[in-house]
């Protein structure tokens, strides 16, 4: 689903857990890595705290 959208138009995903939390939600840490690569190429991020 999201390489048809690949520059085409935009995606937003949402996570309530930052990046360094990730590789321990997924298991693998290389391989999530990667998907962190990927999902940040030509990417804007937003870290908004909260109460």
């Amino acid at each position: 689903m999201l390489e048809r959208r690949v520059e085409k138009s935009s995606i937003i995903i949402t996570l309530n857990k930052g990046f360094d939390s990730w590789a321990e939600m997924l298991g693998n840490g290389i391989m999530t890595a990667a998907l962190i690569d990927r999902l940040l190429n030509h990417a804007k991020v937003f870290n908004l705290k909260g109460e």
